[in-house]
């Protein structure tokens, strides 16, 4: 669950990224990369693989903490990207 929600928070970031680009700027031949804020971002990711070092017994919860706040940022940024192709 954790390796797969992790994996899929990824992917949607960098989707997420680049679909909103080609939406708001399609001719532009420059880089150009959006970036929408989530739930589980680098701070919570530290804070949690710090968290699963120390705390090896408690691994199972917090994976699970970890994994659910993963799956909300897909939630919302697939929501987010919805509303900018509604825009558009």
């Amino acid at each position: 669950i954790l390796l797969f929600s992790f994996m899929g928070c990824g992917t949607c970031f960098l989707a997420h990224g680049l679909a909103v680009k080609e939406l708001q700027h399609p001719a532009k031949t420059y880089k150009l990369f959006d970036y929408v804020t989530g739930f589980a971002e680098g701070g919570e990711v530290i804070f949690f693989f710090c968290f699963f070092c120390l705390f090896p017994d408690s691994f199972g919860v917090l994976a699970l903490i970890f994994s659910g706040l993963c799956i909300l940022t897909i939630i919302f940024r697939t929501w987010h990207l919805i509303q900018q192709t509604r825009k558009t």
